[in-house]
């Protein structure tokens, strides 16, 4: 599971793209997420070609564990195929028909080293 200290989330290309979120007031107090329609998109950050589109008005993608505290997964599915680099991404909530995005933060994709192939021990 992928671990943000930052605004930076490494993943390797091909894993599972999953981010557990909590949609939270500036002094980090979880709010309800009763009538909140959130969305995200994974773009190409080169040719801006989408490379998946989530929404709870989606079908899947969005997952709300705890609509009280504002619990949520966003659930890409594998990222095989997606390109190496910085994705800068952003999650959309709206309420009564107004929009308001997060700030950016960066999805940072590397070559995983371990592949389907197994190695032959030496020794």
């Amino acid at each position: 599971m992928a671990t943000c200290d930052t605004n930076v989330i490494n993943i390797k290309v091909g894993s599972a793209v999953i981010l557990y979120c909590v949609y939270q007031d500036a002094t980090g107090t979880p709010l309800s997420l009763d009538g909140i329609t959130i969305h995200a998109d994974f773009i190409h950050p080169k040719t801006s070609v989408l490379l998946k589109a989530t929404g709870t008005d989606a079908i899947g993608g969005i997952t709300i564990t705890d609509m009280a505290k504002g619990e949520y997964t966003i659930n890409a599915g594998s990222s095989d195929g997606w390109p190496k680099g910085e994705m800068p991404t952003d999650i959309l909530y709206t309420e009564n028909g107004n929009p308001q995005h997060t700030e950016d933060f960066i999805l940072d994709f590397d070559q995983g080293r371990t592949g389907s192939i197994k190695a032959t021990p030496t020794g």
